[in-house]
């Protein structure tokens, strides 16, 4: 199992932007449960079959056996983004904040939790990843360029990390 998880804020992840004491930006995903935030976008890079989904704890082959995901819940409230699909490809999915004003920001971060399940290869074979992408215009293409963020390990559990824009 291979899942390239490719997103600006989130992988079965909580975000916010937060420059100094101030934040500019928080996202939970309880105010829509089942539904990617309003003014949120996807941006397909392989099969259609796979997608976001807005769900209380990790993927799961099974979601009506209670405690099979994993992580089993939301790492706060009842709500995470979810990029769920079991293949050996490299399908992935941006899922995109809406654009956010950081013209008069200072010393800005990103902080987010997100967990990440080793592969059912082995140790270290087809693990989920995640990737996160700084874009400056609405209309730009996602480019490696962009990239500030990369976590290929295994994250069982919820973890926090932090990105210095």
């Amino acid at each position: 199992m291979r899942n390239i998880i490719v997103l600006t804020g989130v992988i079965l992840l909580n975000s916010a932007f937060i420059p100094a004491q101030d934040t500019l930006f928080f996202e939970n995903f309880d105010a829509s449960p089942g539904e990617k935030p309003p003014d949120w976008t996807t941006e397909l890079e392989g099969p259609p079959a796979s997608k976001w989904d807005f769900v209380n704890g990790g993927g799961t082959k099974d979601p009506g056996i209670p405690g099979s995901r994993r992580p089993p819940s939301a790492y706060s409230d009842t709500v995470n983004a979810l990029f769920f699909f079991e293949s050996l490809g490299s399908e992935s999915e941006y899922l995109i904040t809406p654009p956010i004003d950081l013209e008069f920001a200072v010393k800005t971060e990103l902080r987010f939790r997100h967990a990440q399940r080793e592969g059912n290869l082995g140790p270290g074979l087809a693990n989920d990843e995640l990737r996160v992408y700084y874009n400056t215009h609405i209309d730009s293409p996602w480019v490696e360029t962009r990239k500030i963020g990369e976590y290929t390990d295994a994250v069982e559990e919820w973890t926090e990390q932090t990105i210095l824009i």
